[in-house]
């Protein structure tokens, strides 16, 4: 997975796990709790700058990774935005009306607002969680779940659902290819018959792989997966004093601003 491949390799990856979850959690609390449009835009712009510049993760692929979640968000935002009724409207908050058939469609001044300041929150906290991700490979991430107490069974689920979906892929590659070299997707309905019989036969095959790993594991003489989560390094003090005032003095530039 690329994003996997990034968190291993980023300029990052030599910072606590415990200073990124601290600076990205705080980031993405401010943005949902305050509501503050020109704030979560400049969370936005921090955030995609340590990404793009410290991290150096090429831009079009940072633009690519937040597509997806974009594209959920847009959903939302054009929900919010247009309204319809089947009676005309001409109060002074309109911007804009249309009408298709019988339906009127309206943008008000008040569902703008609403929709830019939804858009913002939400894009802003989409990079929060986007900076965590990328800059955290998953075994740092499970060391700081760990920290944070939470169950070890809910975190020995994360990480065995985490190591499938890697076999469910590798599988599943496999098995297109050999379908591909026997000419199972060479026009559009026969693609769609080989999915068929790929998608049963790869849940059978990873359903066989997880077999095999719990026989493995019994073989051993355990009757349980343990896992263990540590990371050899300590939190630096210097970079908590920084998140500190980072923090005041997001919150000092809100009250200012009001």
């Amino acid at each position: 997975m690329i994003i996997d491949t990034i968190a291993n390799q980023q300029r990052l990856s030599t910072i606590h796990p415990i200073e990124k979850f601290i600076f990205a959690i705080g980031c993405l609390l401010t943005t949902v709790t305050l509501r503050d449009v020109g704030l979560s835009l400049l969370i936005f712009f921090i955030m995609s700058m340590i990404i793009i510049i410290v991290m150096d993760i090429h831009i079009l692929l940072y633009l690519k990774l937040l597509s997806l979640p974009l594209l959920f968000i847009l959903t939302s935002i054009i929900s919010i935005l247009f309204t319809f009724s089947l009676e005309p409207y001409s109060g002074e908050d309109l911007i804009w009306s249309g009408e298709i058939g019988p339906i009127f469609i309206f943008i008000l001044f008040t569902n703008f607002e609403v929709a830019i300041e939804l858009f913002l929150i939400s894009i802003g906290s989409v990079t929060c969680i986007y900076f965590f991700i990328l800059s955290t490979p998953v075994h740092e991430l499970l060391f700081v779940l760990s920290r944070l107490r939470l169950p070890k069974e809910l975190i020995d689920l994360i990480s065995i659902t985490y190591r499938f979906l890697f076999m469910l892929m590798e599988t599943a590659i496999q098995m297109y290819y050999a379908q591909s070299t026997r000419l199972g997707h060479r026009s559009f309905r026969i693609s769609l018959r080989s999915f068929s019989i790929l998608i049963p036969n790869l849940f059978i095959q990873t359903l066989k792989k997880r077999t095999e790993m719990q026989q493995a594991i019994d073989s051993r003489g355990a009757d349980e997966l343990i896992l263990s989560f540590t990371y050899e390094g300590k939190v630096n003090k210097k970079h908590l004093f920084f998140l500190f005032f980072f923090f005041i003095i997001l919150f000092s530039g809100k009250v200012f601003f009001e």
